[in-house]
C-alpha cells in the first residue's frame, strides 16, 4: 500500500510531528500513551483538527488512562 511508518522519540519529534501532519495528504495515524496538554499538544491538536476540516482522515490513538491521572484531559475532548 505504499504505508510508512515514522517512530519519533527524540527532541525533535514534536517538530516532525507538526510537519508531517501539515504536509499529510490523505491521512493521519497518531499513536501516543498520553497527551500531556500543554502549549505544542495544543497546537498540535489545532493541526490535527484542521486538516480533518480539509478531509484528511485524521485517527488518533491514545491511552485516556494517563492523561485523566495527570489532569490533562482537555486536549483529548
Amino acid at each position: 500500500f505504499g504505508n510508512r511508518v515514522h517512530v519519533l522519540e527524540d527532541a525533535h519529534a514534536f517538530k516532525e510531528k507538526l510537519r508531517l501532519v501539515k504536509n499529510a495528504k490523505s491521512s493521519v495515524l497518531v499513536s501516543s500513551l498520553v497527551f500531556v496538554c500543554d502549549d505544542s499538544t495544543k497546537s498540535f491538536v489545532r493541526e490535527l483538527i484542521r486538516k480533518h476540516k480539509s478531509g484528511v482522515t485524521v485517527k488518533v490513538i491514545v491511552d485516556g488512562t494517563i492523561g485523566k491521572i495527570l489532569g490533562h484531559r482537555d486536549c483529548l475532548k
